[in-house]
């Protein structure tokens, strides 16, 4: 819904909209490794989110050394990370709805909300459907954030299959049990992409 709520800002009539969609999506093309970085460094006991706090008077934590603080941590650099994307996914998808419903709307009285929450919303449910599984897809094969944020840790409280995987393929040396890591983890793709395709409708419209 974060994606979707930037969506409807960024197709506002606003002065220099294109700037600020150009500015949402920017995180998108970012370097995940350099994104994970600067986090890290600002994350640090001694670094900037922590002076800032410092200066209300707060002692921050060790953001990366608390399991559920990174933990969040990590799920807020992913949702940074991916919101730009998901945005231009619901702006192409707004374009092309209808502008005949809406005038017809606005004529029988309905307001902006009633209008976004009885026809914009439910007209882009195919587009939020493939967003939440494209997501799961992307949280299966999440590797380089974590590895280059926490590591897994601590006490693997960040830990997901590609660490995993990594961890057991080329630290341990078990490269049988990371190729059976994969493999799971290939099955698990599979079958996500499966039910958006049978759900969607596409494997009715090939027969």
């Amino acid at each position: 819904m974060t994606g979707l709520t930037v969506a409807l800002l960024l197709d506002a009539p606003l002065r220099g909209r294109g700037i600020y969609r150009g500015i949402y999506f920017l995180p998108a093309v970012t370097s995940s490794v350099a994104a994970a970085i600067v986090w890290r460094y600002m994350l640090d006991p001694s670094g900037f989110v922590n002076a800032l706090l410092a200066q209300v008077g707060i002692d921050g934590p060790d953001w990366l050394q608390d399991r559920w603080l990174a933990l969040g941590a990590l799920t807020l650099l992913t949702v940074w990370k991916n919101i730009g994307f998901n945005a231009v996914l619901y702006l192409t998808a707004m374009q092309a709805l209808p502008h005949g419903i809406y005038e017809a709307a606005q004529l029988d009285g309905a307001s902006a909300r009633q209008r976004l929450r009885f026809l914009t919303i439910p007209l882009l449910s195919p587009m939020t459907f493939f967003v939440v599984v494209q997501a799961l897809i992307t949280s299966f094969q999440a590797f380089d954030l974590v590895y280059v944020l926490t590591e897994g840790g601590p006490r693997g409280g960040t830990d997901v299959l590609g660490m995993f995987m990594y961890r057991t393929a080329f630290r341990l040396g078990d490269f049988g049990y990371g190729t059976a890591i994969a493999f799971v983890t290939l099955l698990l793709v599979l079958g996500v992409t499966l039910v958006q395709w049978r759900v969607s409708g596409s494997g009715k419209d090939s027969r």
